[in-house]
């Protein structure tokens, strides 16, 4: 009698953060879109501090989203999957770059050294949404009669998001960019990005 051979696997299960902050932005960002849709806003009403505070967490998690993915790809060759650059293992120092030079690491060696583009399109927005973040997490108050910072955002930003809908103060960040259709810009922004560079590159879409 033949002895039946025994077959043995394991399975390896690891979290995807990328997908998972992404989903928490969209979550936020519904949770402003409702008090939007539900606050009856005009310019003598003044929405609800939930209001802002859902909107600081879906541009930075969205933000978060991007920055999970780029780990995630530069690190694809320590754990032996494949990867569309030629085998490259990142250093140390590379991980801690700025996010948009990481993913100019990313691209240029799937792409054999050419350029990301971060001055048109989808790369532009992504740059504008990494500078929000950065605003929101490293702020600092500043006086109104200057709000350099404000300044600084508005020209970066008031192009892409309508204006608060609520009654709000005289400037535009951290008050008057606030709106649901800014926190869907985010959103839509940091998946619009992860998915083209996916699509240019080949390196797996985690969302």
């Amino acid at each position: 009698m033949v002895a039946k051979p025994v077959i043995i696997a394991t399975t390896q299960a690891r979290s995807n953060l990328a997908a998972q902050h992404l989903i928490a932005a969209d979550y936020f960002r519904a949770q402003v879109a409702e008090i939007e849709a539900n606050g009856n806003p005009s310019r003598q009403v003044f929405a609800p501090p939930e209001y802002r505070h859902c909107w600081f967490a879906s541009v930075v998690f969205a933000a978060l989203a991007t920055e999970a993915n780029a780990h995630d790809l530069m690190t694809t060759v320590d754990r032996n999957e494949p990867s569309p650059g030629p085998g490259r293992r990142f250093r140390s120092e590379d991980l801690r770059k700025p996010l948009l030079e990481r993913y100019s690491l990313l691209y240029e060696a799937a792409m054999s050294g050419k350029k990301l583009p971060l001055d048109q399109g989808v790369g532009q927005n992504a740059r504008a949404l990494v500078l929000l973040r950065d605003e929101i997490v490293h702020y600092k108050t500043e006086w109104r009669s200057s709000a350099v910072v404000s300044k600084r955002m508005e020209a970066l930003l008031r192009s892409r998001i309508p204006l608060c809908p609520f009654a709000c103060g005289d400037i535009f960040f951290p008050e008057q960019c606030v709106s649901a259709a800014a926190a869907a810009w985010a959103v839509s922004t940091a998946r619009e990005f992860m998915v083209s560079f996916s699509q240019a590159t080949r390196y797996r879409l985690n969302v």
